[in-house]
């Protein structure tokens, strides 16, 4: 499971007896955890929770600019959420808290370096699988979000 799928895989493995292996990069816990103390305050995330229009439309106003139009567009039509409310309202949906510790085959958990998304450790401390981490290091070429600038290299150790 690469990128989204970081979470996507171990959970489809925590309720599927049949699969062999799994690996994850990087391991994805919680969203919300991403979300909250981090980029949103308690306060406004009460807001965002509560469907408060106002909340919703400063947070609709921050898509004119490009950047946050490409990030939040893209997952916005993934999950089918309208607005970035909407969006943000469907991730406590997105959590592995009571399914990580069904995860029962091998599970290799790779993170490149300042990798955004990377909940690697939060997963590895509720697998009861066997399970190794792997982190690649920005130095050797290797950092970021799935190891995007060294593809060779996490390919590697798959």
């Amino acid at each position: 499971g690469r990128s989204f799928a970081g979470y996507l895989a171990p959970r489809g493995a925590a309720g599927e007896p049949r699969i062999r292996a799994l690996v994850c990069d990087p391991g994805q816990y919680d969203f919300v955890s991403r979300l909250v103390p981090g980029l949103i305050d308690q306060a406004t995330w009460a807001r965002v929770l509560a469907a408060d229009p106002e909340t919703d439309a400063a947070l609709e106003a921050m898509r004119a600019a490009p950047a946050k139009a490409e990030y939040f567009g893209a997952r916005m039509a993934t999950m089918g959420a309208g607005t970035v409310g909407e969006f943000l309202r469907m991730q406590p949906a997105y959590s592995l808290e009571g399914h990580a510790e069904r995860i029962a085959c091998p599970t290799l958990l790779c993170e490149g370096e300042g990798d955004f998304a990377a909940q690697t450790d939060a997963l590895a401390a509720r697998l009861t699988c066997p399970h190794e981490v792997v982190r690649f290091r920005a130095a050797e070429g290797a950092g970021g979000h799935c190891e995007g600038l060294g593809a060779a290299e996490s390919q590697a150790c798959r």
